[in-house]
């Protein structure tokens, strides 16, 4: 199998090769010779070739590629037979077409992955395959027992006629088998990937309309059933980068147009030495009048199409220029790196950049979408260390860089590196915020529990044996002396009790969930409706984390009532990728902005950005607010 996938490309291209010899050879000929050829199956071989070759040559695993493929070679044959001027090719060229617009039809089974939807579809296309082989069968035993007569002339009955209808009625069949899998891929294919399968289902049902239309001898329809197919085929892989192939049937435009341009000359000038009878060998002069037009033209098509399909790469200087201005006119570290990896994909044009700040981990900044098939990465090196990696895809899969890219690309890493450089070290000031942030509440936590298990139960038992010794000696001189001491004791209970409180709200001594749900009950007084939805586990929440959230519900919700006039709220706590997320929805007047010396939203604010999260205030639908806070933090303590 390796073998044959390595041998895949060249065994395509040589297929496709000789097809277009023979499909664009019986065109001339036949324009020459004043024949009738069938201009339809010479539209449909060379698209059907083309594409076919591309599709079997980058995927040789894709039946639909080799399909197409087949099909664009029966439409070549017929082109070829389609020279006979008469025996048994003349008869032939008659029926040629009908294997390659029946496999035409079956095609859309396939798209676009070369498989059916399942494997109950096999049995139906089973059944048309083999109808449309009976076809050929009583066609060829039809041709075979009329001696050489066209088919269309009336011959005696007979089960080759049977057979004969049998293969033609395959083909609608056929055409409608595959627009109803591609329905059901449709159906089942997620947003993002349905957009050339819609496609696929508007093509193939053009092209029974088009048969439909060609059975009852409507004008020009022939041409639009060769047409259809290539065309949305063509749309959908440009549009939706389809096969990955999309640069490639972009840089197909160029060779394409200057292939017309060619014949279009050739032929001009040998109409025109043929209709002035010079007496020069008119092939010669129109091959040589050919090449002179098309030689600037050649330039100029080249130049626009580089530009389309390689960006800037081949003006390095435009593109540094570019990144610089963009580098500059950035607001933030961030929108730095953003200008950079989207300045490199436009200005290349390739599929997917990334910058990489730490191994293994997600990007910092993407553009694009990665494609199946290697990367090049870059050392981002910054006061000579190295600091991350810009990651740059080649457009495709067989496009590697050439010398001249690969010494842009090295200068761009270059370009990259300073900002790479900014971004990284405010992530790691932020990281470093987290962690004291985090430290801070840890230690605030063992704290208030050192002091509440162990200076408050001593001083409370100092005061107890107080009381004790001055009741057991009874009155004695220095009684005032005593009671002060006591009463200094007692203020020293309760400014520790103060303390202990300042340290972390005492609420959280019951857990988070018990917390947030004291909070939402004191509210619940006010004559609020408050409905409360928390995950099943809030026990592995870092102390930070627990005190942020406590206090930015608690101020939220006051906000509800002080300033929303709002007699609803939705509260949910849910956990996320990075930690957790508090969403509270109220049903008042909305929000109306920062008041003056206002501090509550700012301090809401601080307290998510301190943790690595986020804090936003939406205008609801129809109306109300929703604040949403997110907690990163550091890892859950264990």
């Amino acid at each position: 199998m390796a073998v044959l996938a390595g041998r895949a490309p060249t065994l395509a291209w040589l297929t496709a090769g000789a097809g277009l010899v023979v499909a664009l050879g019986g065109l001339i000929v036949d324009q020459l010779s004043g024949g009738e050829i069938a201009i339809r199956d010479c539209v449909l071989a060379v698209a059907m070739l083309i594409v076919g070759a591309r599709i079997a040559s980058h995927a040789p695993d894709n039946r639909y590629g080799w399909l197409l493929l087949l099909v664009g070679v029966l439409a070549a044959a017929s082109v070829g037979l389609s020279l006979a001027t008469s025996g048994p090719a003349l008869v032939i060229a008659s029926w040629a077409s009908f294997p390659s617009y029946a496999l035409l039809a079956l095609s859309g089974c396939f798209i676009p992955d070369g498989k059916l939807p399942s494997a109950r579809w096999r049995p139906m296309v089973l059944v048309v395959v083999t109808a449309l082989g009976c076809g050929l069968v009583g066609l060829g035993a039809l041709m075979a027992r009329t001696a050489g007569r066209p088919i269309t002339e009336r011959a005696t009955p007979g089960w080759d006629q049977l057979l004969a209808g049998v293969g033609i009625l395959a083909v609608p069949a056929a055409a409608l088998l595959a627009l109803a899998a591609i329905v059901v891929r449709i159906k089942r294919a997620a947003p993002v990937e349905r957009g050339p399968l819609i496609w696929a289902a508007a093509s193939t049902a053009l092209l029974i309309l088009g048969m439909v239309l060609e059975a009852v001898n409507v004008p020009y329809t022939a041409i639009m059933v060769a047409l259809v197919f290539p065309a949305a085929g063509v749309i959908a892989i440009a549009r939706y980068g389809l096969y990955d192939i999309d640069t490639v049937v972009h840089r197909s435009l160029l060779y394409g147009t200057l292939t017309l341009v060619v014949a279009g000359v050739y032929a001009a000038v040998t109409a025109l030495v043929v209709a002035t009878r010079w007496a020069v060998v008119p092939e010669a002069f129109a091959a040589a009048a050919a090449v002179v037009a098309v030689l600037p033209l050649r330039t100029w098509l080249q130049r626009l199409l580089n530009r389309w399909l390689y960006g800037a790469s081949g003006r390095p200087m435009e593109l540094l220029t570019a990144l610089a201005r963009g580098i500059g006119t950035a607001l933030t570290p961030d929108d730095m790196l953003t200008e950079v990896v989207e300045g490199i994909a436009t200005g290349l044009r390739v599929p997917y950049v990334a910058v990489l700040l730490e191994p293994g981990e997600r990007p910092e900044r993407t553009a694009g979408s990665q494609r199946p098939w290697p990367v090049t990465s870059l050392a981002l090196v910054h006061q000579g260390a190295r600091i991350g990696d810009l990651v740059v895809q080649q457009r495709a899969a067989d496009e590697p860089w050439n010398r001249r890219e690969r010494s842009l690309l090295d200068g761009l890493a270059l370009q990259v590196a300073a900002p790479a450089a900014t971004v990284r070290l405010i992530r790691d000031l932020e990281h470093a915020r987290e962690r004291l942030v985090t430290t801070r509440e840890e230690e605030r936590r063992r704290l208030r529990k050192d002091l509440h298990d162990g200076v408050g139960p001593a001083l409370s038992g100092a005061r107890m044996q107080l009381r004790a010794a001055v009741s057991a000696l009874g009155p004695v001189p220095n009684d005032s002396a005593m009671r002060a001491i006591e009463e200094d004791l007692s203020l020293a209970s309760t400014e520790l009790r103060r303390a202990i409180e300042g340290l972390r709200p005492p609420a959280l001594d019951r857990g988070l969930a018990a917390a947030l749900a004291g909070v939402v009950d004191r509210h619940l007084q006010t004559g609020l409706a408050i409905e409360l939805a928390l995950p099943d586990r809030l026990e592995d929440v870092p102390a930070a984390v627990e005190v942020a959230l406590y206090r930015v519900l608690d101020e939220a919700l006051t906000n509800c009532v002080r300033h929303a006039a709002a007699t609803r709220v939705t509260v949910e706590v849910r956990r996320t990728e990075t930690g957790l997320a508090l969403a509270v929805a109220d049903d008042g007047r909305g929000h109306a902005g920062p008041r003056p010396g206002g501090v509550g939203s700012e301090s809401m604010r601080q307290r998510c950005e301190e943790l690595g999260g986020s804090f936003t205030v939406e205008e609801a639908v129809p109306h109300g607010t929703v604040v949403t806070a997110t907690f990163a933090g550091p890892e859950p303590r264990s």
